[in-house]
């Protein structure tokens, strides 16, 4: 990584070329979020204030300005973390899921 600033409340972030990557770490949870072509501090002061109660990052992230992910980080291996993104109910039993076809 090219650099990183100081922290934000909940969130640190690293820059390289034209992303910024704003990332939430703890012993037991851990976020990255990408970001192409954004100012660096917008980006940092977007991300902490969407999400500035630490607890709720257990549960839900909200994109500056845009959609609302929520999660169980507890969910059993048999089921995908995600449970809605921008208010659409996910398909958690990723053992449904299409496989990939086609040629790699």
């Amino acid at each position: 990584m090219a650099g990183r600033r100081q922290s934000k409340a909940t969130f640190g972030l690293y820059t390289a070329q034209n992303l910024s990557i704003a990332v939430h770490s703890q012993r037991d949870l851990g976020i990255l979020c990408i970001f192409h072509n954004g100012d660096a501090e917008e980006v940092l002061r977007g991300v902490s204030e969407s999400n500035s109660d630490p607890e709720m990052l257990y549960r839900e992230f909200q994109w500056p300005e845009g959609a609302r992910i929520t999660y169980d980080v507890k969910a059993p291996k048999s089921r995908w973390v995600i449970i809605s993104a921008g208010g659409k109910i996910m398909d958690r039993d990723f053992d449904r899921w299409p496989l990939m076809d086609g040629e790699m």
